[in-house]
């Protein structure tokens, strides 16, 4: 799925308009099971994810069920800090953004890391912040530049069965790629795209079309 978002995403530079603490509430909304045939229109059980707007940050928490035991996990932010440019909306998802606009330059979209772990339990949340221009992990784009507006979409990768050893069990929880094979990776094998591996990865759930 993430291959998608890397067509036609160069950005560059900082955002023009400043942040301001008022302009937009905060969210909340259901995680949906990504399938062959896209995302599904049902929610899934027990599913929540939240999203708190501050002056110079964005925090979330990530409710997902439906995990398996024992694997590794990585939550990715996709994020358009002007949606009112976006001009593809997830209508049915509540959202202003959608697949038309994966590398709209014009909304100052981005993809960044957000949170990642060896999950014990079937259920798990993940929880993370990501402050005004942090560049660490950011994949594409400025990542977040416009806290008070900024649309966010997450998204949750399966990184498979968590390794042995502890530099590969890192590379699975905090990059694009930790542990995939060349069949399921996304991305070249370099920086924030993680060590190969054998595992199968994929893109599990999302708050919206990806």
């Amino acid at each position: 799925m993430i291959r998608r978002l890397m067509v036609g995403a160069v950005l560059a530079g900082l955002l023009g308009a400043a942040a301001t603490a008022s302009a937009a509430e905060n969210w909340s909304g259901p995680l949906y099971e990504i399938t062959t045939d896209g995302v599904s229109a049902t929610p899934i059980a027990g599913s929540k994810v939240t999203l708190k707007r501050h002056e110079d940050a964005v925090s979330y928490g990530v409710k997902a069920t439906g995990l398996t035991p024992g694997n590794a996990y990585t939550v990715w932010l996709m994020a358009w800090n002007h949606p009112e440019f976006c001009i593809d909306p997830d209508t049915a998802r509540g959202f202003q953004c959608g697949p038309g606009d994966f590398g709209n330059a014009a909304a100052f979209f981005s993809v960044m890391w957000g949170a990642g772990d060896i999950v014990q339990d079937s259920t798990h949340v993940f929880t993370g912040e990501r402050r005004r221009f942090d560049m660490s992990r950011v994949l594409i784009g400025p990542g977040i530049g416009n806290p008070a507006d900024v649309e966010v979409k997450f998204l949750v990768r399966d990184h498979g069965k968590a390794a042995r050893y502890s530099n590969m069990r890192y590379s699975q929880t905090t990059t694009i790629d930790g542990g995939c094979s060349s069949d399921t990776a996304v991305m070249p094998p370099t920086g924030l795209h993680g060590r190969p591996g054998n595992r199968e990865c994929k893109d599990i759930q999302a708050t919206g079309s990806v």
